[in-house]
């Protein structure tokens, strides 16, 4: 019925007549955008979300310090290993650092793990604070049944490894005792620390054990032993006393730089 009280038929098609909005707004059959229509929209036209991949800034960090490892284990350069540390920045990642060197040492060489340790020292207190330091270690010893999977004498290397961090003083002694505390008993990571607390740290003359158990020591630093060792081939290039030569290279006492 019209507002004049006149009654009007709607169309069959549902469309209406006139004065009616028809099946312009029929919710009911399917929507079609007809690009041949000459009033076409291209910005009618659905919107196609397109996924982007989000960049893990942790994933980032974890394959830029595996390059600076593989670069200080193949140079050697303490101190370009520390500024490259320092320029990717992230600090709030250091324990991750910490945890990276130690196992990408454990599978190789002793001259690795002599070197891994030698950096660990380096970068105590003016790059890695020591909260930091033993939050690192804290996740190595954490992750020792997954290592032990690939590493068969997981639990020696890491115990070693903490021993050895006691005696350069950037591990304090308690920190056996703290991370007992947060670990399972039936775990690896209890055993690494007994290990560590009863075979190296507890036996007599305890530090030059420790120290000199993978062919080097803190003490020496790389460019010291360089200039060691070029002054002994100078002398035996001038001398030819092959027996002194191999005198003076065991008494260098840093096997890990001749292997």
């Amino acid at each position: 019925r019209t507002h004049s009280g006149k009654h009007i038929r709607v169309k069959k098609d549902g469309a209406g007549g006139k004065g009616t909005w028809g099946r312009w707004l029929d919710t009911d059959g399917e929507s079609h955008i007809d690009k041949n229509d000459p009033n076409y929209d291209s910005g009618e036209e659905p919107y196609e979300l397109v996924g982007t991949a989000v960049s893990d800034p942790l994933d980032d960090y974890k394959k830029s310090v595996a390059s600076i490892i593989e670069e200080y284990f193949s140079t050697g350069d303490v101190e370009v290993a520390t500024s490259d540390l320092k320029e990717l920045g992230s600090t709030e990642y250091h324990p991750y650092f910490i945890k990276r060197l130690v196992s990408m040492s454990m599978d190789r060489h002793d001259k690795e793990k002599e070197m891994a340790s030698v950096l660990l020292s380096a970068l105590y207190a003016d790059v890695i604070n020591p909260a930091q330091i033993s939050w690192g270690f804290f996740m190595l010893v954490e992750s020792a049944d997954d290592l032990a999977v690939d590493i068969p004498d997981t639990i020696d290397i890491l115990a070693l490894f903490i021993a050895r961090a006691v005696v350069d003083d950037i591990l304090p002694p308690a920190f056996i005792a703290r991370a007992r505390k947060m670990l399972p008993e039936s775990s690896k990571g209890i055993q690494v620390l007994q290990t560590a607390e009863k075979s190296y740290l507890s036996a007599p003359h305890h530090a030059e054990l420790v120290e000199r158990r993978w062919g080097g020591s803190t003490h020496v630093t790389v460019e010291e032993v360089k200039k060691r060792i070029a002054d002994l081939l100078r002398e035996y290039v001038e001398s030819g006393d092959t027996a002194e030569a191999c005198r003076c290279i065991r008494k260098l006492e840093v096997s890990f730089f001749l292997s």
